[in-house]
Order: structure tokens, then sequence, then C-alpha cells
């Protein structure tokens, strides 16, 4: 009974791990993601990449 108390426990952990991750993994790439959002938002970004 222990067992079936504590597997949705870890359950809850193992999710709540994987959210860090994905939050950790988005932070990190939060830049190139920003980036791409501008690219696909307009041209306004290809023409500052290109004066720059």
């Amino acid at each position: 009974m222990k067992i079936k108390r504590k597997s949705p426990i870890v359950i809850a952990v193992i999710i709540v791990s994987a959210f860090t991750v994905l939050f950790a993994l988005l932070s990190i790439k939060n830049s190139s993601n920003y980036l791409f959002r501008l690219l696909a938002q307009g041209d306004l970004c290809l023409t500052h990449i290109n004066s720059y």
C-alpha cells in the first residue's frame, strides 16, 4: 500500500522536474526563440540583421 501511495507522488515529482527542465531550456534558448519570432513576424528583423 505504501508503494501505491508513493507512485502518484513520484509521478508528480517527475512532472515538476520535467517542467523545470523545459523552463530552463526555454530560458537558455529565449534569445534564439525571440529572434525566430521576430523573423516570423516580419522583415524588420531581416533588414536589421542585414544592416548589422
